[in-house]
C-alpha cells in the first residue's frame, strides 16, 4: 500500500522493505511478465476465438487506464499547496545532480505508462503509430491537468515526457514481440 504525501509526486513509502528501488524492481518485473503473457495468449488464440482475444485486450486496455487514474489522482489525500512546475527537465537536472529520489520518480514515471504503450497498439492494431503516441501524450496532459485542478498531484512537463516516453517504450515493446511472435510462427511452418 502507497502512502501519499506533500512530496512531489506524493510517495513517501510502501508496504515493501527496501523503498522505492524494490517498488521500481517489481513494476519492471510485472511489466515484462505481463507483456509475455499477452504475447503468448495472443498466439494461442490468433485465429479462433477473435471476439474474445478483443474483448480481452480492450478489458487489459482498462484496467491499464484505470492503474494510471488510480496511481496519478484516486490514492492522493493531501493537496499541494504549490501543485505546478513550468520549468522542462528540472525532475531530470536534480536527478542528475545526484538527487536519487527524483531518479526513482522519474523511472516510475516511466514505467507506469509502459502497459499503456503496450496495450494501445493491440486493441487499435488499424492505427498509426504516431496517432498512439499523440493519444498517449494527451492522455498524459489530461491527468497532469486533473492534479492541477484538483490540487492532488504537481502539474509539470517533466511528468508528460515521463509518461510519453514510458508509452513509446510499451509501443516499441508490443512491435518487437509481435514480431517475434510472427517470427516464431513462421519458422514452426517449414
Amino acid at each position: 500500500m502507497l502512502v501519499f504525501s506533500a512530496g512531489r509526486l506524493g510517495v513517501t513509502g510502501t508496504s515493501m522493505p527496501g523503498g522505492k528501488m524494490d517498488q521500481i524492481l517489481s513494476i519492471s518485473f510485472g511489466i515484462s511478465i505481463f507483456m509475455i503473457a499477452f504475447v503468448v495468449f495472443s498466439a494461442i488464440f490468433d485465429g479462433r476465438l477473435y471476439t474474445l482475444k478483443r474483448a480481452v485486450k480492450i478489458i487489459i486496455l482498462g484496467i491499464c487506464v484505470f492503474a494510471v487514474f488510480y496511481e496519478t489522482l484516486l490514492t492522493r489525500t493531501h493537496p499541494y499547496a504549490k501543485n505546478y512546475n513550468l520549468e522542462l527537465f528540472w525532475s531530470y537536472k536534480l536527478a542528475i545532480a545526484g538527487n536519487r529520489e527524483l531518479a526513482k520518480e522519474i523511472i516510475l514515471n516511466i514505467l507506469l505508462y509502459i502497459p499503456l504503450g503496450f496495450m494501445m497498439p493491440a486493441v487499435f492494431s488499424k492505427s498509426r503509430a504516431w496517432k498512439l503516441i499523440l493519444t498517449m501524450f494527451i492522455f498524459s496532459v489530461v491527468i497532469e491537468t486533473l492534479q492541477l485542478v484538483t490540487r492532488l498531484g504537481l502539474f509539470e512537463f517533466d511528468d508528460m515526457f515521463d509518461n510519453t516516453l514510458g508509452g513509446i517504450i510499451g509501443l516499441i515493446a508490443y512491435g518487437v514481440l509481435k514480431h517475434w511472435g510472427r517470427a516464431g510462427r513462421g519458422a514452426g511452418r517449414n
